[in-house]
């Protein structure tokens, strides 16, 4: 039984729209699992690459956001004080429950 695409990280939701020799990507963790349809990405020779973090790119990022030049208001989900770090843990492991996508620690 096929996965219902709304249901799939956005990341793999393109599954049938990946041409030949075409690839799919996807970085981080989604809490839940993926059904991928291999016999249709198989047949059209689709790459597939998926990591946690592209850590070679951080340095650049963090510069790229103190400049001010990176809005990253879509991606923080939750915010947290450091005091409640171990609440922020917590949401950030159920992530699928509660749907965090990435979690702000203030110090």
């Amino acid at each position: 039984m096929r996965q219902s695409l709304t249901s799939l990280p956005i990341a793999f939701r393109c599954q049938d729209l990946v041409g030949v020799g075409g690839h799919l990507a996807n970085v981080g963790v989604h809490g839940t699992s993926v059904q991928l349809d291999i016999d249709r990405l198989w047949i059209r020779s689709t790459n597939i690459s998926m990591a946690l973090v592209s850590s070679h790119t951080i340095p650049m990022l963090l510069d790229i956001f103190a400049a001010g030049k990176l809005d990253t208001s879509a991606l923080v989900t939750h915010d947290f004080k450091f005091s409640e770090i171990e609440e922020a843990y917590d949401v950030f492991g159920r992530a699928a429950e509660t749907k965090a996508l990435k979690v702000n620690i203030e110090f």
